[in-house]
């Protein structure tokens, strides 16, 4: 069981110079992460474990589904130009592409995307019909040399993210892969209980055209989406025909011309992209077809941002409840459960602890701190954000609160509060195996 006096978990008691928004306070002051630079920020214990749940979740729906046969790779963090330069990204990249030099005067990038790198090695890989379809993926660092880092995690020059490259035959092949992301994505962001939005977004640089991004809709959002309260039509305002207010008249939206169009903000945590031959063609990823030509490989594009969901989630907390009444969703909290004893009450507790069996213990936090006083200790607790808040009377009475759910539950023994506890956490914990 971890005890808190033993954690490394430097809280702030007010809140840092430059820290605007939510996510960045709680970070900052809950010591999650230190910021090391504009738009940098070093993970400390507790935001790491935060991280390694979000990435077990992602790679877990992914190595999961049987249609996409998902491979994690890791590629390197130095992209050589020349690979930049052969798909004419190098140029048109501009300003926000980190650009280094070696002592031979080689140039090279720090990877922003890797599509260029996964198609090289696919082109020196794949050589026929039968190698495909391919789906490859990694989680790691990305750079992006920000004009003007901000708001935390949500728009830095370090980041994490999953990124994934689909090569197929054809469109009609890569079509299905396309429409199982988008079921793997929405299975991710259900377990993390957001309330998020798929919209059509422009494919930018990186793909051809057709796209879709996944929203947590949110007041602090960088974006503006529009989608029709009474049909399945959502597309970012950048690409819609039409604005807030509007009748929708969006072709194959389910109301049938019945609807209104309605703005909101949202923070971009996913999206994807039919890449087509854009790079393939570039770099040669060709593979022999079954009437004996070389065709280029058809190819897809899938992120999510890692980081930016950690930000994302305590931005969706604190505005629902507040940032003092915060709380982990159960599926990434840091820990799950804080056992908060009063002096005389500690030996309950701890007999509660050692009920516990281990595979769920480590997710347990015992406060036995005797010189930090009551009130600073529950203050912490919003900054940690533990889902589940254990307290008991000197007469043996236990109060489970989920401060999560807003549900609260009394039990008088050790060993009731103890299955319960292990009941809750266990459900909690095996999202994630």
């Amino acid at each position: 069981m971890p005890l808190r006096s033993r954690l490394f978990l430097p809280v702030i008691a007010t809140t840092p110079k430059g820290a605007s928004v939510d996510s960045h306070k709680i970070l900052l002051r809950g010591g999650y992460a230190m910021q090391t630079a504009a738009g940098m920020f070093a993970m400390l214990p507790l935001g790491k474990r935060v991280l390694d749940k979000i990435c077990s979740l992602v790679s877990k729906e992914l190595d999961g589904s049987e249609i996409l046969n998902a491979q994690q790779a890791a590629m390197p963090s130095l992209v050589p130009a020349e690979l930049w330069k052969k798909t004419e990204r190098w140029e048109s990249a501009g300003s926000e592409l980190f650009r280094i030099a070696d002592r031979k005067k080689r140039e090279f990038c720090l990877g922003a995307t890797h599509e260029e790198v996964f198609t090289d090695i696919v082109a020196s890989a794949v050589r026929s019909h039968r190698d495909l379809p391919l789906f490859l993926y990694q989680i790691g660092q990305k750079y992006r040399d920000e004009a003007r880092p901000r708001y935390g995690l949500m728009r830095g020059r370090e980041f994490i993210m999953k990124d994934a490259y689909s090569f197929h035959v054809d469109d009609d092949d890569f079509a299905s892969t396309y429409e199982e992301v988008n079921a793997v994505y929405s299975r991710i962001f259900d377990a993390l209980g957001f309330d998020y939005v798929r919209v059509e977004a422009d494919g930018g640089d990186i793909g051809d055209g057709h796209s879709h991004e996944f929203h947590v809709l949110s007041n602090l959002g960088e974006d503006t989406l529009v989608h029709c309260d009474k049909g399945n039509y959502s597309a970012n305002v950048e690409i819609a025909a039409k604005r807030n207010g509007d009748a929708c008249t969006a072709p194959g939206c389910s109301c049938g011309g019945s609807g209104t169009l309605i703005e909101r903000k949202g923070i971009e945590v996913g999206h994807i992209f039919h890449l087509g031959q854009k790079y393939s063609a570039a770099l040669g990823a060709t593979f022999q077809s079954s009437d004996g030509a070389r065709v280029p490989v058809t190819m897809g594009c899938y992120g999510i941002g890692i980081t930016r969901i950690l930000a994302a989630a305590i931005e969706a907390g604190c505005e629902s409840g507040g940032c003092d009444a915060f709380a982990w969703p159960a599926s990434i909290a840091p820990y799950s459960v804080l056992l908060l004893p009063s002096k005389s009450a500690a030996p309950l507790l701890r007999d509660v602890y050692e009920r516990l069996p281990s595979n769920v213990s480590t997710s347990v936090v015992f406060e036995d701190r005797t010189d930090v006083s009551r009130k600073k200790q529950a203050a912490e607790i919003p900054l940690v954000g533990y889902p589940v808040v254990v307290t008991c009377r000197e007469e043996g009475a236990f109060t489970i609160s989920d401060r999560a759910a807003g549900a609260e539950w009394t039990v008088s023994s050790a060993e009731e509060c103890a299955s319960f506890l292990e009941k809750n956490i266990l459900e909690h914990e095996n999202k994630q195996e």
